[in-house]
C-alpha cells in the first residue's frame, strides 16, 4: 500500500482548488507527470511534464 502511495506521489508535483468561477463546485488544477498524460490523452498541448491540466470538480455535497 505504502508503495502505490509513492509511486502515485511520482506523477502528481501539485493540486490546486479553487472555487469555479461559473458554478458552485469547485476548480481542479492538476500539475505534474500526470497533467502531462491527460494532457496527452485528450489531444491537448504536448506532452510537458510541467504543464497543468484543468478539469472541473465536485463541491462537497457531490455537486460539479
Amino acid at each position: 500500500m505504502e508503495e502505490a502511495k509513492e509511486t502515485r506521489l511520482a506523477f502528481v508535483d501539485r493540486i490546486e482548488l479553487a472555487p469555479a468561477p461559473e458554478s458552485d463546485g469547485l476548480t481542479i488544477d492538476l500539475h505534474g507527470a500526470l497533467a502531462a498524460l491527460f494532457r496527452l490523452a485528450t489531444g491537448s498541448e504536448g506532452p510537458d511534464a510541467n504543464a497543468k491540466s484543468r478539469a472541473p470538480g465536485r463541491d462537497k455535497s457531490g455537486r460539479h
